[in-house]
């Protein structure tokens, strides 16, 4: 069935006589229901008079019709040919989306008066403070954390998730993060089961932060990190010291964290083969089958005896793969 072309269907499981006109066969997924929304309203032209809140009205959108109660945003009243936000409230829940088209008529007259399109399915707070061109980050402030289906729904926009399948604006997100830190600080543990199924997400993402056993704390500080080794490799960058004197003990240690990549002898921290990214890329660009040795040694200014182990190491963390004489890039790209 094409869209906007009528078409016959067979609907099993539901007697003739539970239909109506205006129902709706829908995808539950792709409408919120709801009974009251904001619309971007024009009065027609040809009113006698201006529209306001005081008329008895009927909805319509698509074959449906219900009574409605109209609220004006902003004014008290629209003159015929202009344009407003009203706040629309009808009897039974409608399966609506964003931008969905609605007709209003008052029957005191018995006349149509207006039409407009849906910018907020779900407003929320006083009409007065009803928004006359809803963007996505007015209509889901003060929501906190919505599942993306219901952020999506809201807005009528593609939203990306925020964390997990869950949407907040970034204010919100960044609140709760803090919130979450401040009490880990405080309570030292948190039992999971205690927490919203977004902050549960939000957890285990925090830095030093380690759930076992349903039981969200902070991970113990390893002793090894404060080791002045650590600092002083950082600082060394390229040009760093015979390992040989220094404590093999400790340095074998940070070799199996991961905190230094050592061959011959001579060993970086990881932080440094990182920081080489830009200089790497341009020597591809240069070279592109790969760079020799010698051209990474000149490239960083530095002499054999650490070029060497260098390139050994940066083969150890994928940023380089050895191809004869040559370097091309590795898995980490």
């Amino acid at each position: 069935c094409e869209p906007r072309s009528r078409c016959a269907l067979n609907i099993v499981g539901v007697d003739g006589s539970d239909l109506h006109r205006g129902d709706a066969l829908i995808q539950q997924q792709s409408y919120l229901m709801t009974s009251v929304v904001d619309v971007r309203f024009t009065a027609i032209s040809t009113l006698k008079r201006p529209m306001t809140h005081r008329g008895s009205f009927t909805l319509h959108i698509g074959t449906t019709m219900q009574s409605a109660t109209v609220r004006i945003a902003h004014t008290s009243s629209i003159s015929p040919g202009e344009t407003a936000t009203v706040r629309l409230r009808f009897s039974q829940p409608l399966p609506l989306a964003i931008h969905d088209h609605v007709v209003l008529r008052d029957t005191g007259i018995d006349q149509t008066v207006g039409g407009g399109h849906i910018i907020n399915l779900d407003p929320q707070g006083p009409v007065r403070f009803a928004h006359t061109d809803a963007t996505p980050e007015d209509i889901l402030q003060q929501r906190g954390f919505l599942s993306i289906t219901q952020a999506r729904l809201l807005t009528g926009q593609d939203l990306q998730p925020t964390i997990g399948s869950w949407y907040a604006l970034p204010t919100d997100y960044n609140d709760a993060v803090a919130q979450l830190n401040n009490r880990l600080k405080s309570e030292t543990s948190i039992t999971m089961t205690d927490l919203a199924a977004y902050e549960q997400d939000i957890v285990r993402t925090l830095n030093d932060v380690v759930v076992h056993n349903g039981v969200a704390s902070r991970a113990k500080q390893d002793p090894l990190l404060d080791h002045a080794y650590v600092a002083e490799f950082q600082q060394a960058g390229l040009l760093t010291p015979d390992t040989t004197t220094l404590d093999r003990n400790i340095i074998r240690q940070l070799v199996q964290r991961n905190i230094l990549f050592e061959h011959d002898n001579i060993a970086f921290h990881a932080d440094t083969l990182n920081d080489v990214r830009p200089q790497l890329t341009a020597l591809w660009q240069t070279h592109p089958d790969g760079f020799t040795m010698a051209q990474l040694r000149d490239a960083l200014g530095i002499t054999r005896k650490h070029a060497v182990p260098l390139a050994t190491c940066l083969d150890k963390v994928g940023l380089t793969k050895r191809n004869g004489d040559v370097r091309l890039p590795g898995h980490a790209w």
